[in-house]
């Protein structure tokens, strides 16, 4: 069973503007409401987007979507450059995709595109075997920068008219989800709150998501319970009321099933990686 989380931090509010570095990093399946620009600074890698995978080697890039399912492995001395950024940024590139998909997200930049967009976010610093976060660029670098960005991917790659509805009903069940994960939320209140068919719903989830509306939302639940857990002192029960889970037995058994440690086995492990850091 397929692990999908929405990454949250890269989805709230409407501006998520963010500049970070990896080195051999894999990033598990996750979406979210940023646009994300992938940079491979050195060595080599494959990001999984969607049903299909895509080897990318030093000086080669990907450009993935809002809410396009994604994942990464077998990084190999890889630096990953990724820069996050809502579409509202590029208001003229989101105008020319909307109700349109790329045939891929692969594309390569020219020399000098490249040499600009590293100017724009190192200078002469030169990126090392740590994860940084960097400062933002101000504005209107910033929009010179990312629609350079849009520029060189839309001269590479080919759009075709997408199905709306389907698009739609996509970031109709996130938001239903994100609001009410807390409930006692099923299928059929989605498919009623939405006024769509049970059936159809319920084959919409596992070909869009690869998995059941249930597991779509006790995942949520989990990647939620596991801020709090690795942020407050707050009681396991009282983090699985929170978290729509209906008592500290299912909480249990089910974050074990996800997240593949217990909630105090999670907790240890996220005060052991804290001490790591300091």
């Amino acid at each position: 069973m397929p692990t999908l989380f929405h990454q949250e931090y890269n989805s709230v509010g409407a501006e998520v503007y963010k500049i970070n570095i990896f080195r051999d990093t894999n990033f598990e399946l996750h979406m979210h409401k940023s646009c994300e620009f992938v940079y491979l600074y050195s060595g080599s890698t494959t990001f999984v987007v969607g049903q299909k995978e895509y080897s990318i080697e030093e000086g080669q890039s990907l450009l993935l979507q809002p809410y396009q399912i994604h994942s990464s492995k077998d990084s190999q001395n890889a630096v990953i450059l990724i820069v996050s950024f809502p579409l509202s940024q590029v208001h003229t590139f989101a105008t020319a995709i909307e109700k349109m998909v790329p045939n891929s997200p692969f594309f390569v930049l020219s020399p000098k595109t490249r040499d600009y967009v590293l100017n724009c976010i190192f200078g002469d610093y030169v990126p090392n075997d740590r994860i940084i976060k960097h400062p933002v660029p101000d504005a209107l670098t910033s929009k010179g920068m990312l629609y350079a960005i849009c520029a060189d991917y839309m001269k590479q790659i080919t759009l075709t008219r997408t199905n709306m509805k389907s698009e739609s009903l996509f970031s109709a069940c996130l938001a239903y989800i994100e609001k009410n994960y807390t409930e006692n939320i099923t299928l059929n209140d989605i498919a009623q709150h939405l006024n769509y068919d049970y059936s159809y719903l319920s084959r919409y989830f596992h070909e869009v998501f690869g998995i059941s509306f249930k597991t779509l939302v006790n995942q949520y639940r989990c990647e939620r319970a596991s801020v709090l857990i690795s942020t407050t002192h707050e009681k396991m029960s009282d983090i699985a009321l929170q978290c729509g889970f209906q008592n500290i037995r299912s909480f249990n058994r089910i974050f074990k099933l996800l997240m593949g440690r217990t909630p105090i086995e999670y907790k240890k492990y996220a005060s052991r990686k804290d001490e790591r850091k300091n």
